[in-house]
């Protein structure tokens, strides 16, 4: 994990932090897991022999838990082996990687603020930008923009970065952040005596 010793902010350089390819990993399995349940599930509801409306619903509930958790497992594997970096900071903006429906690149100027959100033990980082809807329609992916404008109805942004998923603690990554997003302006030497 990165630490603020470790990590160095210079002017014009971007600032790579990787993802936690091990959490990742935990969450593919627990993910085909759940892709199992729904498989057996799927099994039971067909060869139940009568309840033709409990059969039903079981095969639904199975059905859907196999799209949803197929899909989540398929974005993990793909998050593994893809050597990108999970954020990258730059003295223009910030680009998130992190999941299925990283939100790419935002501009400094675009947000607002960005704050800490803890849901269980998941951390976030929760960006707050000025203008939400201009932000979900440039998406072209119709599944990611689904997704965002469900966080925007849910918790007022569309912009959730996981920090979980990167290798780094989050006292480091608010420190780098604040670092890029403003960055310390060096002032001329004023002093007439001292030149």
């Amino acid at each position: 994990m990165h630490t603020l010793q470790q990590m160095e902010v210079k002017h014009n350089q971007e600032i790579e932090i990787p993802l936690k390819k091990i959490k990742i990993g935990f969450y593919l399995l627990g993910a085909m897991v759940f892709v199992l349940l729904g498989g057996w599930m799927i099994n039971s509801a067909l060869l139940a022999k009568n309840q033709l409306v409990g059969k039903f619903i079981f095969f639904i509930i199975g059905l859907a838990g196999v799209l949803f958790f197929g899909l989540l497992a398929f974005v993990m594997l793909i998050k593994i082996f893809k050597t990108k970096a999970g954020l990258i900071l730059s003295d223009e903006g910030l680009t998130d990687n992190t999941s299925g429906v990283a939100a790419g690149f935002i501009s400094w100027k675009e947000i607002r603020k960005i704050n800490i959100s803890n849901s269980g033990s998941n951390s976030y980082l929760v960006v707050l930008v000025k203008n939400p809807e201009k932000l979900i329609k440039r998406e072209r992916n119709f599944i990611k923009r689904f997704a965002m404008r469900m966080n925007y109805k849910m918790t007022g942004t569309p912009i959730h970065i996981m920090a979980n998923f990167l290798d780094i603690d989050l006292y480091t990554l608010d420190c780098l952040i604040t670092d890029k997003r403003f960055p310390k302006k060096t002032l001329p030497n004023l002093d007439p005596d001292n030149k």
